[in-house]
């Protein structure tokens, strides 16, 4: 069963790859893209999703405004938050926002490794959608 995930990021560039990133799998399938904070709600609202990836600098809304949100709204998607700005400060406030995982760009096959892991992991606990 492949893994269902919704790419968020403000660049066109950057979307494109992480769409090819992702599609070099085959356990993974990108269910969607967004590149601001009210299009990524919508295919939220429309589309079946298990993972969001949401870069943490967009627009008018930032990455963590939109990870509050889905944390909100869906507490049984699993939230990674994808960043160039790999600092202490940075991962807390994902952390404290409802992160479940910290991507750091750029990413590569491995990091995306240990980021499915950690959702491989989190899927297999029984109460994770009501924390």
């Amino acid at each position: 069963m492949s893994v269902c995930i919704l790419l968020v990021d403000d660049s066109p560039e950057i979307l494109e790859l992480l769409t090819l990133s992702y599609h070099a799998r085959d356990d993974v399938r990108v269910v969607g893209k967004a590149r601001n904070y009210d299009d990524a709600v919508k295919l939220l609202g429309s589309t079946v999703v298990d993972v969001i990836s949401i870069d943490v600098h967009m627009g008018q809304f930032t990455g963590f405004d939109l990870c509050r949100t889905v944390r909100r709204a869906r507490p049984d998607v699993f939230i990674t938050m994808c960043s160039g700005d790999a600092n202490f400060a940075a991962k807390q406030l994902a952390e404290s926002c409802g992160a479940h995982y910290y991507l750091e760009k750029p990413i590569d096959f491995e990091r995306i490794d240990r980021m499915l892991q950690v959702y491989n992991d989190w899927i297999t606990v029984p109460s994770r959608a009501q924390g």
